[in-house]
């Protein structure tokens, strides 16, 4: 029995997924066929060409001389005629600029900001024809309004969305590898569109049954339990949580080997009921490796593999009143990850690696520091750490012997007063020492920022725009996120606490029980807005780019300005 895993778009270029990775691996000690498609890596490759950018760009152009417009068409024409210039820069330059990412050409920043910003205006321009979605910045958005979980499932049972004829496509090369099930991952919502897209056509063309889990399929579980046509359209099954036992005993019971009330974790449908099996609860006992097998590693907008792994699952801390991640914390035993390093670099010559954890622990870092050290692995990493007391030079300098070049730190605000609304446990001043010492150490720092949170004043942004600039030699790279109000979080439970009123409007319009996360309407949203967007647009960011945290650092390339 053979079973196929896909990755579908959209999410980052730069280097493969773990999760089904995960599944595969672990399936392969059972003796089960397994294959991975990474559709999100595939879709980019054939989508940036500028066969695909001239004949949009042709399409558009004879659009402007037509009569009688719909107002699609003015709208798209508008976007055009706004952006035209920048159009008129990556005209034949988009296959040329992908080689070039994929290269050497990479290691040099002024030539990779190019490089980036062609493939951009690349991405948005060829989606134009699939207006109002656009692609950019590795995230696919309506910018007419926000989905819900209704709108992805209309969406996707069309042949007219950005992914429809690619989609029918794989999904014939999926149908000739004759599998059991084909399992879809849909980690983030950007993947939803795409996912849904590939298991209307398996089911309806096919008749091949489906899988459908991963973090953001997880979170919608309210909504399938109550959704009967879901079953019909998209999936024969849906995997909540983590899947590797679970797919197991599914292919088990495909194979009549178990019966299905013994498979965990599963949601299906059955004499027209919606039945939900008991959740997982065991662990896994047996070492396994991630499947890398069918990974297309000179695909990636790399010129070198990055391999994904992860410690913990979870957040530690755990306690961020915007957070609603919601996972229990777990350790994975740190000699089986050890383990799979090992593997991973004789048998994929893998010689960089990020980690996914959420947060790593302080305790763990350090236990796996030692073990790096002690085995002599000789790899460079990046990964997640809080801003905790403990990272003092010596600690930070021992990361840095194990491989540590880069860490992503949730920054989040640069005022004392905010952090304290957000419950992050942090301090201003022991930010500003942990970014000194682990710069003049030589890991990287890229810090997130959240503005509009609830609380917060023109001033208090101010004092995060201050904290940047005064720290700007310490600092790699920032990335700005507008607060979304999580239906999950502790402020969505708690919105008197924090001054939020949901009006009519976003009963009616934008809120919906489906959504996961939603702008409310903020007093004088749009005015706060227009007020420290230049502030935003004025602070020069770094390309987030893992491999540029890696080799930069050794190249002498730190401490880029970040102009204010």
């Amino acid at each position: 029995m053979n079973a196929i895993f896909v990755f579908p778009p959209i999410w980052t270029k730069k280097s493969p997924s773990t999760g089904i990775t995960s599944i595969s691996g672990y399936l392969k000690n059972f003796d089960y066929n397994t294959k991975i498609f990474d559709l999100n890596i595939d879709f980019y490759n054939e989508f940036l060409s500028d066969e695909n950018f001239n004949e949009v760009y042709r399409i558009i152009s004879a659009l402007i001389s037509k009569k009688n417009l719909s107002e699609k068409e003015k709208k798209i024409i508008s976007i055009f005629k706004e952006h035209e210039e920048e159009y008129n820069k990556a005209k034949d330059k988009v296959d040329l600029t992908v080689r070039e990412v994929k290269s050497k050409a990479y290691y040099d920043c002024e030539q990779y900001r190019t490089a980036s910003k062609i493939i951009e205006t690349a991405s948005e321009l060829i989606s134009l024809t699939f207006y109002p979605y656009i692609i950019k910045e590795e995230r696919i958005e309506n910018v007419e309004r926000k989905l819900c979980f209704e709108d992805y499932k209309a969406e996707s049972s069309k042949y007219t969305n950005v992914f429809s004829s690619f989609m029918k496509r794989k999904a014939m090369e999926i149908a000739k590898e004759r599998p059991a099930c084909v399992g879809i991952s849909i980690n983030f919502e950007g993947q939803m569109l795409a996912g849904l897209t590939l298991s209307y056509i398996l089911k309806k063309e096919y008749n091949i049954k489906t899988v459908l889990g991963g973090t953001h399929i997880t979170r919608s579980m309210e909504n399938i339990l109550r959704d009967f046509d879901f079953f019909d359209d998209f999936a024969d099954f849906v995997m909540i949580g983590d899947g590797e036992i679970p797919t197991l005993r599914l292919l088990q019971y495909l194979d009549g080997k178990t019966d299905i009330n013994n498979v965990p974790s599963i949601i299906y449908k059955k004499d027209n009921k919606i039945i939900q099996n008991k959740l997982l609860d065991e662990q896994i006992s047996i070492s396994f490796v991630q499947d890398f097998e069918y990974t297309k590693h000179k695909e990636y907008f790399l010129p070198e593999k990055v391999f994904p792994i992860n410690i913990s699952k979870g957040c530690y801390w755990g306690k961020c009143t915007f957070c609603d991640f919601g996972l229990q914390y777990t350790n994975k035993k740190l000699d089986k990850v050890i383990s799979e390093i090992k593997y991973m670099k004789k048998n994929y010559g893998a010689k960089y690696f990020y980690l996914t954890d959420s947060a790593l622990a302080p305790r763990t870092a350090k236990e796996f520091a030692s073990m790096l050290i002690e085995e002599k692995l000789d790899i460079r990493w990046t990964t997640f750490l809080r801003f905790e007391n403990v990272y003092d030079k010596e600690f930070l300098f021992y990361l840095y012997q194990a491989g540590l070049r880069c860490v992503s730190w949730g920054l989040e605000s640069g005022s004392q007063k905010i952090l304290n609304l957000m419950n992050k446990g942090t301090k201003i001043d022991v930010i500003k020492r942990i970014l000194k010492d682990s710069s003049m150490i030589g890991i990287a720092n890229r810090l997130t920022v959240i503005y509009l949170f609830p609380g917060e004043t023109f001033a208090d942004f101010c004092d995060t725009v201050n904290f940047i600039k005064e720290n700007q030699k310490n600092i790699f790279q920032v990335t700005f996120y507008s607060y979304l109000l999580k239906r999950y979080s502790y402020i969505y439970n708690h919105m008197e606490e924090f001054g939020i009123q949901l009006t009519t409007s976003d009963i009616k319009s934008e809120y919906k029980p489906e959504e996961f996360g939603f702008k409310y309407d903020i007093k004088d949203y749009n005015k706060k807005l227009q007020e420290i967007a230049p502030l935003i647009e004025n602070i020069y960011k770094n390309p987030d780019e893992t491999l540029l945290y890696f080799s930069n650092i050794e190249n002498n390339y730190m401490n880029s300005d970040i102009m204010l």
